[in-house]
């Protein structure tokens, strides 16, 4: 089941936007029992913005958050999914990780 919520982020320069959605992201993640936040983390030369560790169940969770002004396109959400996997998706899912993609203003 997916659910869709639009959030504005607020911030000026994209720096602070993405820092703002990061914050915003580990704030939720810590209500959902999440612990142990790295956060910009760098594994095989790709970077993502925040791994953590179920407080209960032990499995790790990975995000990659986008804070762009506009919506993103099909092409560029493949783009990423499949970037994503093959640099680090069957390192992680071996290890019992889960992979999030985040995108406040959604796909067009």
């Amino acid at each position: 089941m997916f659910y869709i919520i639009r959030i504005k982020i607020l911030g000026q320069g994209d720096q602070a936007r993405g820092k703002s959605f990061e914050l915003l992201i580990v704030s939720l993640l810590n209500n959902l029992c999440y612990t142990d936040f790295k956060v910009n983390i760098r594994p095989a030369g790709t970077e993502l913005d925040i791994e953590a560790t179920h407080k209960t169940e032990n499995t790790k969770l990975l995000c990659e958050c986008k804070a762009h002004k506009e919506a993103i396109g099909p092409k560029d959400v493949k783009l990423f999914y499949s970037d994503l996997i093959y640099e680090i998706g069957k390192k992680y899912a071996e290890n019992g990780k889960n992979l999030i993609v985040l995108i406040p203003k959604g796909v067009s």
